[in-house]
């Protein structure tokens, strides 16, 4: 049982419903420490959670058992409730990391939904295991939607400021390795429609070595101006 309804189960008896006693878990956090303790509990456990459920649904479909039903979706979708792109999407999770030899102590401070987004972009060969450390460090000061534009369409150097100012440039070429050159070439073709290829460059110069500016530290290269 999870330790917030451990600690919640002594006020109750027995055959008390689980969830009057996670009710009663919340109910006792008194501080910000203890309930920011709980968050990161809670939120390594969803990762391992995933993992398990990954490797589980794997096992029953390698094996078949499908517990009667014709075939695994319906097992999925009609005995455990789950949709079918949830559960594959779970077994993608626990494919990925089993085969990456990243320790949980990098995995366990990302988020599960950011570690999912990074799991599904590898499954899909879109990272390379160096990219997908890379990454992993990025997401620490990414919100999900940050690091998502990394990969969406049209594709543009997100958040490149963000970082500190010695990893810029392994920042932009990471971006560059990532997506291709093509799609690197059209995003610039897009972005600097007009520009003369001498102010694209000194742009560029100045915005890898310069601090992000004031507000959210964000850097998009649509809003450089030329020189």
């Amino acid at each position: 049982m999870p330790e917030e309804l451990e600690t919640a189960r002594s006020s109750f008896h027995a055959g008390d419903d689980r969830l009057e006693m996670a009710k009663r878990a919340i109910e006792r956090l008194r501080n910000e420490d203890q309930a920011l303790a709980m968050v990161e509990r809670l939120s390594q456990r969803g990762i391992m959670d995933r993992f398990l459920l990954g490797g589980a649904l794997a096992r029953f479909k390698a094996r078949r058992w499908f517990g009667g039903y014709a075939n695994f979706v319906h097992l999925v979708e009609r005995r455990l409730g789950l949709k079918k792109s949830t559960a594959y999407a779970a077994i993608t999770f626990h494919e990925v990391l089993s085969k990456l030899d990243i320790p949980w102590e990098r995995l366990g401070r990302v988020g599960l939904t950011k570690l999912s987004l990074l799991c599904a972009r590898r499954a899909a060969g879109k990272l390379t295991a160096e990219d997908f450390s890379k990454f992993l460090e990025r997401a620490l000061i990414m919100t999900h939607g940050e690091l998502a534009a990394c990969f969406a369409r049209p594709r543009r150097p997100p958040y490149l400021l963000k970082s500190r100012p010695d990893r810029r440039k392994e920042d932009v070429l990471l971006w560059m390795r990532v997506n291709g050159a093509e799609q690197v070439l059209a995003w610039f073709r897009e972005a600097f429609t007009g520009w003369r290829p001498q102010d694209v460059i000194a742009a560029i110069w100045r915005a890898t070595r310069e601090p992000p500016a004031p507000g959210n530290g964000m850097s998009d290269c649509r809003n450089w101006t030329s020189p």
